[in-house]
């Protein structure tokens, strides 16, 4: 569960600075969701409101590129389905994140993972699912 702390909006885009009322963290999290769709979007979230959220790690599997912070991503599940993909759950300490499976399928036999994360991406408020992850 999370905490909308504050909303920043851009032309286009915005970032939504989310708080974990479990583990306390502050997250950044971008926003486009309203380029993809009218209705199916989140623009519905508001300073103080609380969400379940599901927050996709974007970069690369790179171990260190300098172009992101590198995290250490434990593998919680290999198949977990957020509209039609198939992706994978992650902890990184005790937070939680997702990554589409087809980017990490190489290194699930291992359990764990480097990640260099250059941007984390709303997929999924409550019940809407980004509309991208519905095509």
């Amino acid at each position: 569960m999370y905490e909308v702390i504050e909303i920043i909006e851009f032309v286009m885009t915005r970032n939504v600075i989310l708080k974990n009322l479990v583990t306390g963290k502050i997250e950044k999290c971008f926003d486009d969701s309203a380029l993809m769709s009218d209705d199916n979007n989140f623009e519905f979230m508001q300073v103080g409101q609380y969400c379940e959220c599901k927050i996709m790690l974007f970069g690369d599997t790179c171990i260190n590129d300098g172009l992101g912070e590198v995290m250490f991503c434990e593998v919680t599940k290999q198949d977990v389905i957020i509209g039609k993909y198939s992706f994978v759950e992650v902890n990184v300490g005790e937070d939680t994140y997702y990554l589409p499976k087809k980017e990490v399928e190489k290194y699930l036999d291992k359990g764990s993972f480097m990640y260099s994360v250059t941007r984390k991406d709303l997929i999924q408020v409550d019940d809407v699912v980004h509309e991208y992850w519905l095509e």
